[in-house]
C-alpha cells in the first residue's frame, strides 16, 4: 500500500509542476505560429455506373470476387456473410451469422 501511496505522491507532484510554468508569451512566440502542412487536393469524380443493392444491409466490408460482391453485414441479430451477384443484385449465397456477432 505504501508503494501505490508514494507512486500517486510522486504523479501528484510530477503533474502540479508540469501544469504550471510561465504563461506569458513574447511577442515573437505568438506570431512565429506557421502552417506546415499543405491544404489537401481537391479530388473530383464521376459516377460511370450504379448497380442495385439491398438498401436494409449494413455494409461493413466489400470485396469484388469474380463478377460478385462478397460483403459482409452488420447489426447484431442482422449480421450475415453474403455473395452478390453485381448486376443483379441477387444473393446468391448468405451465410446469416449468430445473434451475438456483429459481422
Amino acid at each position: 500500500m505504501k508503494r501505490l501511496q508514494l507512486s500517486l505522491t510522486t504523479i501528484s507532484v510530477v503533474l502540479l509542476f508540469s501544469c504550471g510554468g510561465n504563461t506569458e508569451k513574447s511577442q515573437d512566440q505568438s506570431n512565429a505560429v506557421e502552417n506546415p502542412i499543405a491544404a489537401p487536393a481537391t479530388l473530383s469524380y464521376t459516377v460511370i455506373n450504379s448497380y442495385p443493392h439491398d438498401t436494409a444491409a449494413f455494409t461493413q466490408g466489400l470485396e469484388v470476387y469474380q463478377n460478385s460482391f462478397l460483403e459482409s453485414t452488420g447489426l447484431f441479430g442482422r449480421s450475415s456473410l453474403r455473395r452478390v451477384d453485381i448486376l443483379s443484385g441477387k444473393i446468391s449465397k448468405n451465410q446469416k451469422m449468430d445473434s451475438l456477432i456483429f459481422a
